[in-house]
């Protein structure tokens, strides 16, 4: 098997790409190679059989790609890596000034809620002397763009107090419009200008708040619930003030008692958690006096329903975590395990919205839907966990009538949910046309069919507005016929 590792974004070769060649289900690799300089790896002496290629590379996606190798039919192939793009700009004042030593955070939309980028090494900077940022490593998707500012979340949970008053005040700044990252694109001039406008204070009391047991206060925009404007520890007496409010809706978080902090919140005691909740709506003056009350957590009821096709792969007992939606800036989520005869019960949670994820589920074995609990008021539950078994995609690609076999033809797989940053699946076509794509997760895909001789032109992920729509059923074959794409030159 010999082939060529290209850039997803413009054809040309990547040099020193990892290139690991295995056979489903051996315990150990065919190959461990590395592209040269020209993107090019050679492996000998490999038996004919089903291969998968997997391609990495820091700052890149990982891809995987799976092709047959025939007795004495050497295979050539091109594969393509697709790099991690960015976005940068500058942040400055209303009078045009650079700001400089502030948060600037990737956002993703999860669950309709803008949520900051947190497994993504590159998608949180600081401002430098000029203002001056930028956001790298993300993965194809649609991003919009914060600048956090004054008592945020980032600010208090390294320092565990609030900073000076600045004339900015305190929230976070929205560029206007999002960017979509296809696969390697530099989006620059995402220049934001924070204009504080008028400002009001927000001040009260916590209940129960001391010393010993200390509390923090968070506010977080109604609308916008995925990122805290501001975060402020409790006084000895409870007492809290957070100054430099812009007008609007918020809800009012009590968190505690506090034991720590770190990253973006507040470390929590685990047993003796509680909570308390309130909206609030700042319009044209100061608002006073508010008593915040905690109350004893919440806890959630997990029940798991596994479809009669997925109980010979999937695990007698399933981790569950819960990650909250809103952003309370404290650790406010749990795990538990479950199995379709006992229920499991998380406690110690906050009155949040929560996103119900299944983990370690193993080959073959998946979440059939996305869960969310909703524990902000009324109570919810059980939530019913549904697993099913893996579905499949069997095609065939038309249009290639006299094409040479051997790898000219790539079908791309690509999930089509917004913001879904999983890694490109590649098969190469037979010479009829067959592909197969099995042991996919149910929801829904994109799919493309390309020639691969030519790298100049269209990536996978740029060419995923002409890729038809799929939809994978647990358990199930989605069989489709699927056109060869004529792309244009880049």
């Amino acid at each position: 098997m010999s082939g060529r590792v290209v850039q997803d974004h413009s054809g040309l070769a990547a040099p020193s790409v990892q290139v690991k060649i295995s056979q489903p289900g051996a315990a150990y690799l065919a190959a461990d190679l590395e592209s040269d300089g020209e993107g090019k790896f050679e492996a000998d002496g490999l038996p004919a059989g089903e291969y998968r290629v997997q391609l990495l590379k820091p700052g890149h996606i990982t891809t995987q790609t799976r092709v047959t190798l025939r007795e004495d039919q050497p295979l050539s192939i091109t594969l393509r890596i697709v790099r991690g793009g960015s976005i940068s700009g500058q942040v400055t004042d209303s009078a045009g000034r650079p700001v400089a030593g502030i948060r600037v955070l990737a956002m993703l939309k999860e669950a309709g809620v803008w949520k900051q980028v947190r497994a993504v090494p590159g998608a949180l900077a600081t401002t430098d002397p000029a203002g001056a940022y930028r956001l790298f490593n993300l993965p194809p998707g649609e991003y919009q763009v914060a600048a956090s500012y004054g008592a945020s979340p980032f600010e208090v949970g390294s320092r565990g107090q609030a900073p000076a008053r600045t004339a900015l005040g305190t929230g976070f700044q929205l560029y206007p419009e999002t960017h979509t990252i296809s696969g390697g694109e530099e989006h620059r001039g995402a220049n934001l200008t924070i204009t504080p406008g008028l400002t009001f204070r927000i001040s009260g009391r916590v209940e129960g708040s001391s010393a010993k047991e200390r509390y923090w206060v968070t506010l977080t925009p109604a609308r916008q619930s995925g990122l805290a404007a501001a975060v402020m520890p409790a006084q000895d007496d409870g007492s809290f003030r957070i100054e430099g409010i812009a007008p609007g809706e918020y809800d009012l978080f009590a968190n505690g008692p506090v034991r720590g902090y770190g990253g973006s919140g507040a470390f929590l005691h685990e047993e003796n958690r509680r909570f308390a909740r309130t909206r609030v709506q700042i319009a044209a003056e100061d608002v006073e006096n508010v008593v915040l009350v905690p109350q004893s957590p919440s806890a959630l009821s997990i029940k798991l329903a596994v479809e009669e096709g997925a109980r010979k792969v999937c695990p007698p007992s399933v981790r569950v975590t819960l990650t909250s939606i809103e952003d309370a800036a404290a650790n406010t989520g749990g795990t538990t395990s479950v199995t379709e005869a006992t229920e499991a019960v998380v406690k110690n949670l906050a009155p949040l919205r929560y996103e119900v994820a299944a983990s370690d589920l193993g080959p073959g074995c998946y979440q059939a839907e996305r869960l969310v609990a909703d524990l902000s008021s009324t109570p919810f539950g059980p939530a019913v966990l549904k697993l099913a078994p893996a579905g499949q995609i069997q095609g065939k690609v038309t249009g290639i009538t006299g094409q040479r076999p051997g790898g000219e033809v790539s079908v791309i797989l690509l999930l089509a949910a917004a913001g879904a940053t999983q890694s490109p699946m590649v098969v190469t076509a037979e010479a009829d046309g067959g592909f197969a794509f099995p042991g996919l997760a149910p929801g829904t895909y994109r799919v493309l069919a390309q020639r691969d001789a030519d790298p100049r032109r269209a990536g996978w992920y740029t060419a995923a507005r002409r890729a038809a729509e799929v939809v994978v059923v647990g358990g199930s074959t989605t069989r489709i016929e699927l056109p060869l794409s004529t792309l244009p030159e880049r």
